[in-house]
């Protein structure tokens, strides 16, 4: 088994450098052309089978760069969980105490509502686990 990981194409979000992990940002226009072009181009392989986090930015992404492959929603893989932090940007959050907490200490210290890192890493760590049995 090969295994492939692409990044969504960029989302406003992104652009603004915001914190953007559970919230369902769409794909920007002209990303969306980017991926159509880059689909185009021969330059991606073959593939049996497209996963995505079930979030628009990664179906839109799946959908435009395989058009026609079966998906398959794969939640466990979704991005950080950054709870209160969600659709902020530093600039918004640099008085918090605690996000200053939350910086000094994200290996283990969870956002408020959200997750830690070492949470976000067991949890993609079982989403590649599952993944990788129910294709092999």
């Amino acid at each position: 088994m090969e295994l492939l990981l692409i990044r969504h194409g960029l989302t406003r979000a992104n652009l603004e450098r915001r914190f953007c992990g559970r919230t369902d940002w769409p794909l920007l226009p002209e990303s969306l052309l980017d991926l159509d072009q880059l689909a185009h181009s021969g330059a991606l392989p073959t593939v049996e089978v497209v996963c995505h986090t079930g979030l628009l930015r990664t179906i839109q992404t799946a959908e435009r760069l395989f058009p026609g492959v079966p998906t398959q929603g794969m939640p466990s893989l979704a991005e950080f969980d950054f709870g209160d932090f969600e659709a902020l940007t530093h600039d918004d959050l640099q008085g918090d105490p605690a996000y200053v907490r939350w910086l000094a200490e994200y290996e283990t210290m969870a956002c408020p509502n959200g997750e830690s890192q070492r949470d976000f890493q067991d949890r993609v760590r079982w989403g590649f686990r599952d993944l990788t049995m129910d294709w092999t």
